[in-house]
Parts: structure tokens; C-alpha cells; sequence
């Protein structure tokens, strides 16, 4: 199960990786833009070869596709926001027993920095839906977490949620 909120992590690990890659960083002092500051953009994640494991079936599955990834934010004053929403479409996976899998989902992530007093929270849901021709091997799963990062660095969960169903 928690392969795959590490699925859920890598991909947002992935999106802000990509920030840096195309020249934007969600977490820019305000003193050097001013007053409010706001940003969008898109971009295609490539999810070719990637490995995941099927606790239903207990097979590794190899995914191809692609994901459309948006993002949004606005940098004001002492505070960043940001927001990053995953249409998780088009996306197929193949297990090790030949079963096809489509999968269809989305990915929402919130997440406010304040410069005064150093805090970073972030929230994240997850729901995808795994289905198979014929059935009863698609599994569904839920991934919910919120957390906090203060100035000293003391990490605090508030909310931590995964489930999954094999159906």
C-alpha cells in the first residue's frame, strides 16, 4: 500500500523538479518582484518504463503514457501558493501476468510558503481507478496527506490517508 503513495510522492516530486527544469521557482522572495506576482503553465510528464507494484495481483506493472500536468501559483508579499492539478489520463499499464491496465485520475496539490515566519505546508489528494479487461483484478486507491515544515525544519504530519481496493 504504500508503494502506492510513493507513486503519489514521486509525482509530485516530479512536478516540482520540472519547476526548476523550465526556469521557475515556486518559492521566489517577494523583495525581488513586488506585490503580487501571479503564474501559470503545463507541461507533458513522460511515464514510460516506470515500475509499479500491484498489491492486488502481486505483480510489478510497467507504465506507458503520458500525463498533462498544470500549475498555478501567486507570489504576494510575505506568501507563495501554489497549486498543481495531474490529469492522470492515457495512461496504460502492463503486468507481469500480460493483464492490460487503464488508468484514469487525478492528482491535486496545495501548498502555501510564508516568508515571515519560515512555514511550508503542503496538501495533496490522489484517486486513481486501475481497470482491466473483464475485471475482477482492477483495483481503486486514495492517497490524502497534509503536512507542515517550520522554520526550524520540525516535519509534522496532520493528515495521512491511504487506501486501496482490489475489485
Amino acid at each position: 500500500m504504500k508503494k502506492a503513495f510513493f507513486l503519489a510522492v514521486v509525482t509530485t516530486a516530479f512536478a516540482l523538479a520540472s519547476f526548476a527544469e523550465k526556469g521557475i521557482q515556486p518559492f521566489i522572495s517577494p523583495e525581488l518582484y513586488g506585490p503580487a506576482f501571479p503564474y501559470n503553465d503545463s507541461y507533458t510528464f513522460d511515464y514510460d518504463g516506470v515500475v509499479f507494484y500491484n498489491e492486488c495481483t502481486n505483480e510489478l506493472m510497467t507504465l506507458s503514457g503520458s500525463v498533462k500536468v498544470m500549475f498555478q501559483g501567486v507570489y504576494n508579499g510575505d506568501k507563495t501558493r501554489n497549486s498543481i492539478h495531474v490529469n492522470v489520463q492515457g495512461i496504460k499499464a502492463v503486468g507481469e501476468s500480460g493483464r492490460e491496465y487503464h488508468i484514469s485520475g487525478t492528482n491535486n496539490i496545495q501548498s502555501t510558503y510564508c516568508y515571515v515566519d519560515g512555514v511550508y505546508t503542503e496538501r495533496a489528494v490522489n484517486n486513481e481507478r486501475w481497470t482491466t479487461a473483464g475485471g475482477g483484478n482492477n483495483f481503486t486507491y486514495h492517497v490524502a496527506y497534509s503536512f507542515t515544515i517550520d522554520a526550524n525544519g520540525n516535519f509534522t504530519i496532520k493528515r495521512d490517508e491511504f487506501e486501496i481496493h482490489c475489485q
